[in-house]
């Protein structure tokens, strides 16, 4: 059974053809029509217009509205971490990927990358605070925002570094390809933008895209050694 919007779209089809044909052959001398007709051409060409839009603005588009996805809006830990005025700011909770205790050996520890990261493309800022306390414990939280695409989550499609630790070691660890994502951007249908000024096409719009962000926290104790590759991660002593 054909539905509406496949009945209007044939429908518009059909007119445009008409079009064509009528003009092909008044272009060839071949069929003279009076303005009239041409008029009344016109005229059945904007009902079903109308028409159509009609359909997409009470059936359709409520619709799609319905599964909206919620759009997604993160800080920027970069600007957190390296605030204007030198000083550390307050990394949000709600961003806490995960979190670790650990009790560093010979009073050291040591962040690694290991292999299947792109080390290129790889800097974590690492958050040291040292303790005046008796507890000799090393406590470590991951903060991570989300990746979006059009200020939506694809966190679950597009993952960043992983964390474990062992021992007195900390290693960060990811995917050892380039990830494929594949995504359709739908834009307002004709029936709709014929009555609408026309805008230039702007790639930011269709191609929005917001890698997630990591920081490392780290609270120790005094006297404790942090060993780390410089080129990768960046200690901040908060």
């Amino acid at each position: 059974m054909i539905n509406v919007m496949t009945f209007t779209v044939l429908a518009i089809f059909v007119v445009i053809i008409v079009i064509f044909v009528i003009q092909k052959f008044s272009s060839n001398q071949k069929l003279n029509l009076t303005y009239k007709t041409k008029y009344k051409v016109l005229f059945s060409y904007i009902v079903v217009l109308l028409f159509a839009t009609v359909i997409y603005l009470s059936f359709v588009q409520p619709k799609m509205a319905a599964i909206k996805i919620e759009e997604v809006h993160a800080p920027i830990l970069y600007d957190i971490v390296y605030g204007e005025d030198g000083q550390v700011g307050e990394l949000p909770e709600q961003f806490i990927k995960d979190e670790w205790e650990m009790e560093p050996i010979n009073h050291e520890i040591e962040i690694a990358l290991t292999s299947g990261m792109y080390d290129a493309y790889f800097s974590i800022p690492v958050v040291v605070e040292e303790r005046n306390d008796q507890n000799q414990n090393v406590k470590a939280i991951l903060y991570e925002t989300p990746t979006t695409f059009l200020d939506r989550d694809i966190s679950e499609q597009v993952s960043l570094a992983k964390l474990s630790i062992e021992g007195n070691q900390l290693s960060f660890y990811g995917e050892e390809e380039y990830i494929t994502v594949y995504f359709r951007a739908i834009d307002k249908d004709m029936t709709v933008k014929q009555f609408l000024a026309s805008h230039p096409y702007d790639v930011g719009n269709y191609f929005n895209f917001e890698q997630g962000e990591q920081v490392l926290y780290l609270s120790v104790p005094k006297k404790i050694k942090i060993k780390a590759d410089e080129e990768f991660f960046d200690i901040i002593t908060k």
